[in-house]
């Protein structure tokens, strides 16, 4: 692309209807195309075409400074460029999955690099939200994306009236010209933050937790599994109990996280032992629909295989 035309940027923007439109027609055909079972085309297909979308979201769309969280404050750090390299991470999985001799070992080494990564990004951002007296959460797992938090003050406000909620008549009362948090509320903001910093660290950690023991080879056993779905019970819950329920991005991205604990369901060993066997009786029942029964079996095997392969973690 030729200077005049100002690149790929401006090109894009000019025509961003078409590559939009081009873009999910070839996803889509990656999807249904058929496959061998060995092939590993589609996964790798499919990571590429992601990390076409990143570069088109990054080039097309001006972005705010943001930690990608649901405050945002100005970073004092590359924000924006740590969540690329994040997303970059989650779309080149599929391909190092399909690629590597071994892949337990990969997946152990990508998830130590995205801890460091969001630990470094939280660090910094809990550093400059305990000044506004703030509350946020990390959205999508820091990666990339279109959202940008409420600005600090709005965030600050926000608070503010909840604290100022009507007892007896429940509504909330808002006041101009709000004097300093007293000591004691200031205290309570303290342990909300605290709570939220160890309740995103347990969020952040949990996946290389489990990607340490399936490297270690100790096996999947119940009490791990048990672990880590409390481990996530636990963070969303004492979350949803101190986040501010004004703050509709925080709420959303709670709820997110409350779906996915779902795809515990298609990890090992709740997989192995009752999922699967499931899965199997309903599979031969959906096999007897006349004409489109075998069809619906494959696509929902292949959907099931892909979840547990590359959509566990994030």
């Amino acid at each position: 692309m030729n200077s005049e035309t100002g690149g790929y940027p401006t090109w894009a923007l000019k025509h961003r209807t078409i590559v939009l439109l081009a873009d999910e027609l070839l996803g889509r055909l990656i999807y249904w195309v058929p496959t061998s079972q060995e092939s590993r085309f589609r996964e790798i297909a499919w990571g590429l075409l992601q990390l076409h979308r990143l570069l088109f979201d990054v080039l097309t769309r001006e972005h705010l400074p943001s930690y990608g969280t649901s405050v945002a404050v100005q970073p004092s750090i590359p924000a924006n460029e740590i969540r690329c390299v994040l997303s970059i991470l989650q779309h080149l999985w599929p391909v190092v999955h399909a690629l590597a001799k071994n892949s337990s070992s990969a997946r152990v080494w990508i998830e130590r690099l995205r801890f460091v990564l969001r630990l470094t990004l939280l660090g910094s951002y809990w550093t400059r939200l305990r000044r506004s007296q703030c509350t946020g959460i990390l959205l999508q797992g820091g990666i990339f994306h279109s959202l940008n938090g409420y600005p600090t003050d709005e965030e600050r406000r926000r608070v503010q009236r909840e604290a100022y909620v009507g007892k007896r008549c429940g509504r909330q009362l808002i006041q101009g010209g709000l004097a300093s948090p007293s000591t004691s509320r200031s205290e309570t903001m303290g342990w909300k933050q605290l709570i939220h910093q160890l309740c995103e660290l347990a969020y952040i950690v949990r996946p290389l937790l489990s990607a340490e023991v399936g490297h270690r080879e100790l096996g999947y056993k119940w009490d791990v599994f048990c672990a880590t779905v409390l481990l996530d019970l636990t963070s969303i819950g004492l979350l949803q109990k101190v986040t501010t329920k004004s703050n509709i991005l925080s709420q959303n991205e709670l709820k997110r996280r409350k779906f996915r604990i779902l795809l515990y369901l298609l990890r090992e060993p709740c997989w192995g032992s009752i999922m699967e066997p499931l899965m199997e009786r309903l599979s031969s029942t959906v096999n007897t629909i006349p004409l489109v029964g075998s069809l619906i079996r494959s696509y929902l095997w292949e959907y099931l295989l892909y979840a547990k392969l590359y959509l566990l973690e994030e």
